[in-house]
């Protein structure tokens, strides 16, 4: 594992490896991160700080804490939400997010258009990891974008997501919209999307491919570590 000092004050050390090793992050560590990640310094120490709180001993954020993270800034717990945002942030699909895969997706999910992420969206929208994606897995994704927007818009931000319902009118439409695509995306009619079907619909549709990369809610998965939680 790996510490990281800036200063030599105790308030200025920032641990983004396993908090019990005595390794320090070298200046020029932190200016390699700076250029692997195309972001200054400053930026990424103000980072660390938001991950230092949200890391285990390990000095990585696992499942279960990413999902307490999500259940702080959401005020409660959608499992489709937690997938989702844990698979663009789990690069190495370790079930753990480390401190340079962190900031490297920060930097990456604020500033790449998911258009020219066509791999990292399929494999967000296959949410069980099967290798492809159902019906079900689109229709859920439209569910949850639509709770996000009713989260924000509708409530304030003030009732917790996991109580926001669909009504059954909205359950249909979401339904429609995510079959819609679903039919187009799955090219030899057998029930699910390979990513083979995935990326050459892409490809040759870019309204689709607009439509489904924006279901990826990728501002809520930066602001979930760059903005601080609302208080109580």
């Amino acid at each position: 594992g790996i510490n990281a000092e800036y200063g030599g004050d105790e308030e200025n050390k920032l641990r983004m490896g396993n908090k019990e090793s005595g390794e320090v992050l070298k200046e020029e560590d932190l200016t390699k991160l700076s250029h692997e990640a195309k972001m200054d310094p400053e930026s990424i120490k103000k980072i660390a700080k938001k991950f230092e709180k949200a890391s285990n001993k390990k000095g990585t954020v696992s499942k279960e804490e990413f999902k307490a993270i999500v259940k702080n800034a959401y005020g409660g717990v959608d499992g489709t939400l937690t997938r989702l945002l844990f698979k663009l942030f789990d690069h190495n699909k370790n079930q753990e997010i480390e401190f340079r895969e962190f900031v490297l997706a920060i930097s990456y999910l604020s500033k790449t258009p998911f258009e020219d992420a066509l791999e990292l969206a399929f494999d967000c929208v296959d949410l069980n990891d099967d290798g492809h994606v159902s019906r079900g897995e689109l229709r859920a994704l439209f569910y949850l974008n639509l709770k996000i927007q009713k989260f924000v818009n509708v409530y304030g931000k003030r009732k917790p997501l996991d109580e926001i319902l669909l009504d059954p009118k909205e359950t249909i439409d979401c339904n429609e919209k995510a079959d819609e695509i679903f039919d187009i995306m799955d090219s030899d009619k057998n029930g699910e999307i390979t990513k083979t079907e995935f990326l050459t619909c892409c490809a040759n549709n870019p309204d689709i491919k607009k439509r489904v990369t924006d279901l990826l809610l990728r501002h809520q998965s930066v602001d979930l570590f760059t903005v601080d939680p609302p208080k109580e």
